[in-house]
């Protein structure tokens, strides 16, 4: 008993002690995990788990980091305070890129997102919130997630694709100084009102949306506001000089590019706080008042451009300005600006000067007194003012910041002297410089990334040297990574050197260059514009021309390349254009199963065979262009599969058979405000669009843009009766369709009468028989109609009569017979020649006659005579109902009212009055 008593007392003891033990290891787990949880892990569970939502809704293309570690402070883009461990700053801009999996090749076109804004209701400590350019959708009025971040200074929501009003949370942000909105969707101008409790606002930029009306008044109670930027919208009316008078702490201003008219108003120059001053691309109008600037004394930046301003106008009228560092007046109608009368303001010294198309005294140039005097100039462009003389050393010896100089489209000589220091563009095309190339143009471009290119996100360096005399050899071309290099339209010569590096887009069109094309890869992976049209270049086509991952653009035309087409080409070329060589052999299939592939021309060669079959069933294919080759067989049917086709030249080769009736089913219609290449932009001229930056004030960047143009050939089309060199303007709105020149047979397909949207077609010189389709009257935009020297038969249907935008039209050479329509409008211009080689056909234009015996049809005439017929029987039917009914009614007035009685007694009276006068005139006139 006593042992077993004593057991039973361990026992329960261990019992105890066991279970004790066991909640305190509990107890200790737990606070283990919760201090680990506050101050060992890192981030807070509520924000981590608020990031891996935010990594799930990314699809895959959130930060390679993300969900590798539990403390989420140490994930990219994520900032965290380093006591609290609470996340401060999220920079979340261009998450939705994609990329490819191999290399770091970004893939130019991104989805649109919806976005969940109650994720970042998490982070109560934040400061900092960027979701820029990251295309996310949606109302943005429609949430209050954010009504929490009271901590929040600066909220960047620019580049997406948000919609609808500004939302009232934001006005609850009371911490708010920093606020991005720009480059959305957003187009409610009185939803402007959510922000008027935002007392420590510093930025406002609201630019990029549709905005429209004049700008609120309740802007002004932003009393802190030192930027305001509301450019690229649609707003309207004066200048808001009211409002801008209330922002006593306003520094910057962009109104660029909405719709203000008006003058530009002296009380302007009351603003003596203002430095930076951005009005262009307005309908502003009038002269410039030379007292304007007088109070402007803080005035740093000006930029009146893209305006319709005029008159005279001296730089001198900024003598009281000794801050003033950019000027930019370009592309105003009618201004003319005079520059040599600042030699009294010397003192200043700008950094900015750009007075393209300003009308300057043509001797500014050649008699330098303002350019010399500069030392600080780091942006020139004095293009399109038709100056003469040779560019004076000086500007390039006394600016050695120097980085962008534009003197394009001018009548300048002499040698070109490039600087010794680096420069970002050079652009002096289209002038008279003579001479072989500058000595220097290997390295002209060379050393460090400038750091305001850094700051504006590019590396994009252009030289471009086209449209002059320059003569000689190219003798390599060495470069910074990502330049864009154009010496087209020269008089270059010599092979194209082996050694060229660093060069993303090359042009050295129309020269003399000869030999054959490198046949080694030149030592550059950026290569994306290739542009060797219209030299002398023979030999094969490389093939490392056609593996290169990143050529989007490829022109090797007018040259005297031979050999067969390559049998492989990267999946995402854009551009294509061999015409008017010496190549031969079958086209590859691979050429109609490229994804990306949007213009293909392979006209004017020796290519033969027929066109493949397989053709893939979602190309992006706009034009194609197979003209002057010796191709046979069908025209398939598998080109119905390319819908976005709106040019089709398949003229002068052996095609036969039918025309395919699926053609019928395409769109053929022209899209204006298509951009054919997503970048660069255009077909015909591929423009790169490059933003620059250059720090005039410490806080804040100006962007100057420069247009750089990369020319491929004018497409070449016969139509309207002509041979046409087709440029960009033209070719967007082009739509064609040329089979002219083959053997085909059988009908014209009615089917064809459903494009409405095409401007030309041409099926002459073909073996069609049938009649022509009434259905070709449905071709409502059609300019250009040949189908003649064919074997068409009947006659010509009247219904053509509804074209009325014709421009040229002819059936001749073909078995037409009857008698030619009376076509009115457009159609009655035609002569003779658009109907001769008819023998059966008869009637004006041709002869004076149309017999009804050689009518086989039932003319427009003899149409008009049976209406006329009609007409005439329905006039003579209510003419006589009427008189008949108006004859009644009159006796019945007369002879059955009281008032028609009293009438009819009246009338009797009048009549027996003139009764006996005239009585009494003829009884004298017989007594006489």
């Amino acid at each position: 008993m006593g042992l077993y008593y004593h057991h039973s007392i361990n026992d329960g003891f261990s019992g105890r002690a066991l279970i004790i033990m066991r909640i305190t290891l509990v107890i200790v787990i737990i606070s283990m995990m919760m201090l680990s949880s506050k101050f060992g892990v890192g981030c807070p569970v509520e924000e981590y788990e608020a990031l891996l939502e935010l990594k799930a809704s990314c699809n895959g293309t959130s930060p390679p980091s993300w969900g590798k570690h539990r403390d989420c402070c140490l994930w990219e883009r994520v900032v965290c305070d380093n006591n609290t461990k609470q996340v401060t700053e999220l920079h979340l801009y261009d998450l939705f890129w994609y990329y490819y999996p191999e290399g770091n090749e970004i893939l130019y076109e991104a989805q649109s997102w919806q976005l969940n804004l109650s994720i970042f209701s998490s982070f109560r400590e934040l400061r900092y919130l960027d979701l820029s350019w990251n295309r996310f959708t949606g109302l943005l009025s429609s949430t209050t997630a954010l009504v929490g971040l009271k901590k929040l200074k600066e909220l960047d929501l620019s580049g997406n694709q948000f919609t609808g009003e500004i939302p009232m949370s934001l006005g609850y942000l009371t911490s708010l100084e920093v606020l991005y909105l720009g480059w959305n969707e957003l187009n409610a101008s009185h939803s402007l009102k959510a922000l008027v409790g935002l007392k420590k606002l510093k930025v406002l930029d609201l630019s990029g949306n549709q905005f429209i009306g004049e700008i609120p008044m309740f802007l002004g109670s932003l009393i802190s506001l030192e930027v305001l930027d509301l450019s690229n919208n649609n707003l309207n009316g004066l200048l808001p000089l009211k409002v801008l008078q209330e922002l006593t702490n306003l520094q910057v201003v962009r109104l660029a590019y909405n719709q203000f008219s008006g003058s530009l108003p002296l009380t302007l120059g009351n603003f003596t706080f203002l430095q930076y001053v951005d009005f262009s691309g307005n309908f502003l109008e009038g002269t410039i008042p030379k007292q304007l600037f007088k109070g402007l004394v803080s005035l740093q930046y000006l930029d009146l451009s893209n305006n319709y301003l005029y008159g005279e106008f001296s730089l001198h009228s900024f003598y009281n300005i000794s801050k003033l560092e950019g000027i930019i007046l370009s592309n105003n109608e009618g201004l003319e600006v005079d520059i040599n009368s600042w030699s009294s303001v010397q003192q200043l010294q700008l950094r900015i000067l750009m007075l393209s198309s300003c009308k300057l005294e043509k001797n500014a140039i050649r008699t330098p007194t303002f350019i010399c005097s500069q030392r600080q100039l780091e942006a020139l462009d004095l293009s399109n003012n038709n100056l003469i003389g040779n560019v004076p050393t000086c500007l390039l010896n006394n600016n050695t910041k120097m980085e962008y100089l534009i003197l394009r489209s001018n009548i300048l000589t002499g040698t070109i002297h490039l600087p010794t220091h680096h420069m970002t563009i050079c652009d002096v095309s289209d002038n008279l410089f003579s001479g072989s190339l500058p000595s220097n143009i290997n390295n002209h471009i060379s050393g460090e990334v400038p750091a305001q290119l850094v700051n504006g996100g590019s590396e994009l360096f252009i030289l471009k040297l086209s449209n002059n005399n320059l003569h000689g050899k190219i003798s390599g071309l060495n470069f910074t990574s990502g330049s864009y290099i154009n010496l087209g339209g020269n008089k270059l010569s010599g092979t194209l050197p082996s050694n060229i590096d660093g060069v993303m887009a090359l042009d050295v069109h129309d020269n003399d260059l000869s030999g054959l094309i490198p046949e080694t890869p030149w030592d550059t992976t950026e290569l994306e514009v290739l542009i060797l049209r219209g030299n002398h270049f023979e030999g094969p086509i490389p093939q490392w021309l056609c593996n290169e991952t990143r050529l989007y653009i490829l022109d090797l035309s007018d040259n005297s390349l031979s050999g067969s087409l390559p049998r492989w080409f990267h999946p995402f070329i854009w551009h294509l254009n061999l015409a008017n060589n010496c190549l031969t052999g079958e086209v590859p299939s691979v050429l109609f199963n490229l994804s990306n592939l949007e213009a293909l021309d392979i006209s004017k060669n020796y290519l033969s065979g027929q066109i493949p079959m397989q053709i893939g069933s979602e190309l992006q294919m706009l034009i194609l262009i197979l003209r002057e080759n010796s191709f046979s067989g069908l025209v398939p049917c598998q080109l119905c599969s390319l819908q976005n086709l709106h040019i089709l030249d398949l003229s002068h080769n052996n095609f036969s058979g039918p025309i395919p009736s699926c053609l019928g089913t395409m769109a053929f219609r022209s899209n204006e405000s298509q951009s054919y290449f997503l970048f660069p932009q255009g077909w015909v001229y591929i423009i790169f669009l490059q933003e620059f930056q250059i720090i005039l004030f410490s806080n804040f960047f100006i962007s100057y843009k420069f247009d750089a143009t990369m020319e491929l050939q004018e497409e070449e089309f016969t139509t309207k009766g002509n041979f046409y060199m087709y440029q960009r303007d033209h070719l967007v709105s082009m739509t064609l369709i040329d089979m002219s020149a083959n053997k085909l047979t059988g009908k014209i397909p009615p089917e064809i009468g459903n494009l409405s949207g095409l401007v030309s077609l041409n099926l002459s010189y073909n073996q069609l028989t049938g009649p022509i389709p009434a259905a070709l009257s449905n071709l409502s935009q059609i300019e250009s109609l040949d189908i003649s020297h064919n074997k068409l038969s009947g006659g010509i249907p009247w219904q053509l009569d509804q074209l009325k935008f014709l421009e040229v039209f002819s059936v001749a050479q073909n078995n037409l017979s009857g008698c030619i329509p009376n076509f009115r409008d457009q159609l009655a211009t035609f002569g003779e020649a658009a109907y001769a080689g008819n023998v059966g056909l008869h009637g004006p234009p041709l002869d004076r006659m149309c017999t009804s015996a050689s009518n086989t049809t039932a003319p427009l005439e003899e149409e008009d005579k049976e209406v006329s017929s009609i007409d005439k029987v329905i006039f003579y039917a209510i003419s006589a109902a009427a008189y008949v009914g108006g004859f009644w009614f009159t006796i019945f007035v007369l002879f059955c009212n009281r008032w028609g009685r009293n009438v009819r007694v009246r009338l009797d009276s009048y009549v027996d009055y003139l009764f006996a006068e005239i009585s009494m005139v003829v009884r004298k006139i017989i007594s006489m």
